[in-house]
């Protein structure tokens, strides 16, 4: 026999729960001025679009209004830190605990105005009640509530064509509704399953049941096991032949934490009729862990916008059901994230926006997600009656949301700006119970904004993206001379600070904390200001001369290396002044350059992205010409597409670096230009040479060699000598990628070093078609060179050094000195040196940082900075060129201090050690202890290493 509690047990319960009781009767005499009660009444009924359905709980308050409408129209401003917000709160006569039990789950149906739906629950705290209703239905007029499924309060297994679930306790997970076959399915915490039912009548019937994992009868009692067991559940369909149930799996929680063992959403897909169709179960989304965890908390809602983005809320769960204490102890666990659908349809595990909820501080981080989240609009206005803006803010319930001054904390729901990502700045939170400053933990629950149709308003003025700095906006562009791979309103900055040009993308481990940023201009060329609204999408894709569209910027595409591309993010677009500009910006973190290793030469910035302005929620999405697979033609057409090639190909290469070049349609011929996009002279100072892989090679012999400006070297390489260089007639089959190889060196002989950056143009054109496909733009910037003078203590004698090599390291100007860049040299018997530095930059000040293996390491006094790519600095004209004077004359000449054999920046006893030891030996060779470069240590070598530690250098 099984006992629920002992007789102790229940009277601790009564005497807990007493003095929450008391607590929250102190609290509110004590804040009865700064309290918002929840109305009973009705309210202007039926329900109105922006208006917002939550779900919540109360440990000890029978009457408590466990379903509520909030009022989330009529919006008040953002304010700096956030906004403590009380909206008009409404509930129905018997939107009570006593009436419906624990309830967590809401779904709206799709009336106008809609139906509500809630389902019981057990996921707050408690012990199961004796109510009949599972899922209730509140009447979209009348809000009064009925029993649409009861309880066969008897295990398992499902019934088929009847009014009930088996549910011996448990409750269910969540709800949604299925507008392409007007249904809704709910998920089972008893046995796992997923249940379709449609209204017959005035009440809901069972048409099927969906075991999801391991096919059991469902017979069992209580919570079905972690891995069986479903929570969160949502719909979303293209058209009715395209419609999949999304749902996810509980496998972990606080209280499981299993590494290894992830929490997952799951989807299977509806026929015609809306059934379940058989084997079509796939894996969606691996759940990421928590950043400091081994796991996650399951997903106890999955909300979609009208474009397929899935939203879903977490809920930390502590065991199947939490104890009703004061204080609670499962929470700040749990996220909203964002994971956007690729143009295919699919999700990417490692693909997602994080939305913050409740306070940033920690522990919590914002992961105060209570499990409840949807989409809301940025404007529903009650007065005006209006709502637009679909999808532009997130509404979702949460612990610990805030702490107002004299209100206290806020438990309940977070209304922000989507693209905001939870920033207090653009936040509303409010209080659930009405009664700021009690710690309601775990209390909230789910939520559901009353979302109608297609809500995405034209978006008033003209907006656009420019290709090319002459760019003005006209659709075809005729400004840019066929290059549309260059937009200057698209660029990537390596940190978050505002900067204005190109910086070249890097790859950051995930735990170093670094991202890199992409910034996008969006101008209005109208004489009016331009209303909010409109999505700013981003993408990226491995740089190639055939990219097409929607492959591969959707992440679909797999081969050669995974992925070849995907979503980077999208943003809302605010409004813009007449004639203005507005800059969005986006995180960006590259793929691991060594997944790339054998087929881009390890090259880490060589990618492309795209930018798109979505002014409609429907084809063509806002665009002038409607897109097709032609990217180029797609941008060219249209002013709210741009791309931009950020590859930065950084100063000279030995091996150069390797991009792709192919087709992305049918059999055709191409042709291959190699272009100074300024129609300059280019090819003056630079050698350039282009290696085809050898497949590629070998179209080019079979189409008889044909080009111009060109020579072919040896290996399938060829050199590009002028002007109007190109490849042709390159028959290259359907879906082919190839590679080639640029390798540029710089012609110093005609080149001055005050030569500025070059840029070349590899443009593929299909010369059946006589058009674009496409191109890559590669920069040529010259090494940064250092001409360096510099003496050797021990090496200078009889006027002239002993040539020996030395490194210098070029070191930031400001505390803590980071490393730029460094670089090796042989300085010569005149101590001349010179540096070539990649990571350099003109115009920025660096401390030159010298080191040599047996001298003291000696900096310049002051920062130097290159000017056209050269500096030149000598140290041996006065002691105060190194930072401190540390030098000394010798010869009439100023020098590095020698002796410093162990470099460990003093010239002591253990050096003198060192240097004794090898001289008894007479140690031969190039070794550092021979201080004075002969090649032996010995007396000579001994003399300078005592004299100048005697002088505590």
């Amino acid at each position: 026999m099984k006992n629920c509690t002992s007789p102790t047990k229940a009277q601790n319960r009564i005497f807990k729960l007493s003095k929450i009781a008391f607590a929250r009767l102190n609290i509110l005499c004590a804040i009865f001025l700064i309290t918002f009660f929840a109305s009973n009444k009705s309210f202007s009924q039926p329900l109105k679009p922006g208006q917002t359905v939550v779900t919540s709980f109360d440990p000890v308050n029978p009457l408590y209004n466990s379903v509520k409408v909030m009022d989330l129209r009529n919006k008040p401003p953002f304010v700096v830190g956030g906004n403590f917000w009380a909206p008009a709160t409404f509930a129905g006569a018997d939107w009570n605990q006593s009436k419906m039990g624990n309830v967590f789950g809401i779904t709206l149906d799709d009336q106008n105005p809609p139906n509500i739906y809630v389902s019981r629950s057990t996921v707050y705290c408690g012990t199961p009640d004796t109510l009949v209703g599972l899922i209730y239905k509140i009447d979209r007029l009348a809000w009064s509530v009925t029993n649409y499924i009861v309880k066969n309060p008897v295990a398992g297994p499902p019934l088929i064509n009847v009014n009930s679930i088996p549910n011996t306790g448990p409750g269910l997970g969540n709800l949604c509704f299925d507008n392409w076959h007007q249904q809704i399915f709910t998920t089972n915490h008893e046995d796992g399953k997923i249940y379709r039912i449609k209204t017959v009548g005035a009440v809901g019937n069972v048409l099927s049941v969906y075991d999801p994992f391991t096919i059991d009868a469902g017979t069992n009692s209580g919570f079905v096991a972690r891995g069986e067991r479903v929570w969160g559940i949502g719909v979303f369909g293209t058209s009715s032949t395209d419609v999949r149930v999304y749902y996810s799996r509980w496998v972990n929680d606080r209280f499981i934490a299993a590494a290894n063992s992830p929490n997952e959403i799951w989807s299977v897909a509806l026929d015609n009729t809306g059934d379940y169709v058989s084997g079509s179960a796939r894996l969606e989304i691996t759940m990421p862990v928590l950043s400091t965890q081994v796991y996650s908390n399951p997903v106890s809602d999955i909300e979609f916008s009208q474009k397929g983005t899935m939203l879903i809320g977490e809920r930390t769960m502590f065991g199947d059901m939490g104890p009703c204490v004061a204080d609670g102890y499962w929470a700040h666990q749990s996220r909203i994230l964002e994971f956007p659908r690729t143009n295919l349809g699919f999700y990417n595990s490692n693909v997602f926006n994080f939305h913050r909820v409740g306070i940033s501080a920690s522990p919590w981080n914002g992961f105060n997600s209570a499990g409840g989240v949807d989409y809301d609009y940025g404007i529903a206005d009650s007065l005006l009656n209006t709502y637009s803006q679909c999808d532009s803010m997130i509404a979702g319930t949460g612990d610990y949301l805030y702490n107002k001054p004299l209100f206290g904390l806020i438990y309940g729901v977070q209304f922000s700006a989507r693209n905001a990502a939870g920033s207090p700045n653009k936040s509303h939170y409010i209080d659930l119970n009405g009664i700021a400053g009690t710690g309601d933990k775990n209390s909230p629950g789910d939520i559901d904004v009353y979302r109608r149709d297609s809500c995405s308003s034209p978006v008033t003025g003209d907006l656009y993206i420019k290709d090319c700095t002459g760019d003005v906006g006209i659709e075809p562009d005729v400004n840019c001379s066929n290059i549309m791979w260059a937009s200057p309103d698209i660029w990537v900055c390596k940190s978050n600070s505002s900067c204005t040009v190109q910086e070249n993308p890097e790859y950051n481990t995930p735990t170093s904390g670094l991202h890199n940023y992409v910034r996008v201009t969006v101008r209005n060329k109208s004489t009016t200001t331009t209303s909010s609204g409109g999505v700013l999408s981003l993408q990226w894709s491995k740089a190639s001369t055939a990219l097409s569209w929607g492959k591969p910027w959707d992440g679909s595409v797999t081969t050669p290396v995974d992925p070849m591309g995907g979503l980077i993010g999208t943003q809302y677009i605010p409004a813009i002044a007449p004639n203005g500009s507005t800059i969005l910006t986006f995180t960006w973190d590259p793929p691991n350059p060594a997944n790339y290793l054998s087929n881009f030469n390890g090259d880490k910035g060589h990618f492309c992205l795209l930018a798109r302005i979505e002014t409609s929620a429907i084809a063509p999405y806002g665009m002038t010409t409607a897109e097709t697979t032609d990217l180029f033609a797609n941008v060219k057409n249209n002013k709210k597409i741009a791309w931009k090639n950020v590859e930065v190909y950084d100063r000279y290469s030995d091996s150069g670096i390797a991009f792709y070049v192919g087709n992305s349609g049918p059999a055709a011929i191409k042709k291959f230009e190699f272009a100074d996009p300024t129609g300059g002279s280019l090819f003056n100072y630079w050698n350039v040479s282009i290696k085809l892989e050898n497949t590629l090679y070998q179209k080019w012999v079979a189409g008889g060699k044909q080009g111009f400006n060109i020579t072919e070297l040896s290996d399938s390489t060829i050199e590009v000598t002028g002007i109007g260089s190109y490849i042709t007639n390159l028959n290259l089959p359907a879906n082919s990628i190839f590679k080639m190889n640029i390798k540029t060196v710089r012609n110093f002989n005609s080149d001055s070093v005050s030569n500025p950056d070059y840029n070349i143009d590899v443009i593929q054109h299909d010369v059946s078609l006589n058009r674009i496909d496409g191109g890559n733009r590669f920069n040529l910037k010259p090494n940064c060179v250092l001409n360096l003078k510099l003496f050797i203590e021990g090496f200078y004698y009889s006027g002239k050094m002993v040539p020996d090599t030395v490194s210098v390291t070029l070191r930031n100007s400001t505390s803590p000195f980071a490393v730029v860049d460094s670089a090796k040299s042989l300085l010569d018997a005149s101590g001349n040196g010179t540096f070539n530095f990649k990571n350099a930059s003109n115009g920025v000040g660096y401390y030159i940082d010298v080191k040599h293996r047996n001298a003291v390491e000696t900096w310049s006094r002051t920062p130097q900075h290159f000017t056209s790519s050269l500096m030149n600095y000598d140290f041996t004209t006065s002691a105060n060129k190194a930072y401190g004077n540390n030098m000394i004359l010798t010869g009439g000449v100023y020098s590095i201090f020698s002796g410093d054999v162990n470099q460990d920046q003093v010239i002591d006893a253990a050096d003198l050690s060192q240097v004794e030891n090898d001289a008894i030996i007479g140690f031969i060779g190039y070794v550092n202890t021979d201080v004075n470069g002969d090649d032996f240590v010995d007396a000579n070598d001994l003399s300078i290493v005592d004299n100048n530690s005697s002088s505590g250098i």
